[in-house]
């Protein structure tokens, strides 16, 4: 009778990582899904009117516009390279460049004060969590000015494309509007 094979060291190791890169999956699936999700015609009635000042501020009527339209062709960029690589991929690629803290940070100054989620993101025990969660707390905030909302993508894109190692550049009118936007 064969003798059973030697239990293999480290397993709870190659757990953790595997758990850490399904978490990371997950997440990076949920914003994948809310920035693809279909928005239903709305009838003449109930059209969206343009944002207010007061709904956008501090950027005004033509920053508004440059900044939505530089969102999306950062959104457009990303979304046609996240195929190559994998959450786990994007998370560690995160990890090496060394902003873990920019991204736990712009997500706590980001959402509100109540939001449950801010509790998991500053408890986060290493950088891949803090990473993962940041980006769940996210895609799960669901703002409702104007300005919020683009905030929200463009953090996920944001940073999202420094992941893409180059492919993805945010442009000036993203980047300026981005700076100005977070000081709300």
């Amino acid at each position: 009778m064969p003798e059973p094979a030697p239990r293999r060291v480290g397993r709870s190791a190659h757990r953790r990582h595997r758990m850490a890169g399904l978490l990371a999956m997950g997440a990076l699936w949920s914003l994948a899904t809310l920035a693809q999700a279909p928005l239903s015609e709305p009838d003449e009635a109930s059209a969206p009117q343009p944002p207010g000042p007061a709904e956008i501020a501090p950027l005004d009527g033509e920053e508004w516009n440059r900044f939505a339209m530089a969102i999306d062709t950062l959104r457009m960029c990303v979304e046609d390279t996240r195929a190559g690589r994998a959450p786990a991929q994007t998370v560690a690629t995160l990890q090496a460049l060394g902003l873990t803290e920019q991204i736990r940070g712009q997500a706590l100054l980001l959402l509100p004060a109540d939001d449950p989620a801010r509790a998991a993101v500053e408890a986060a025990a290493d950088d891949a969590q803090a990473i993962m969660r940041s980006f769940q707390a996210m895609s799960a905030w669901q703002p409702v000015r104007p300005l919020d909302q683009a905030l929200a993508l463009a953090y996920v894109y944001h940073f999202e494309a420094q992941a893409t190692q180059g492919d993805c550049l945010p442009t000036q009118d993203f980047v300026s509007n981005y700076e100005k936007a977070l000081t709300r």
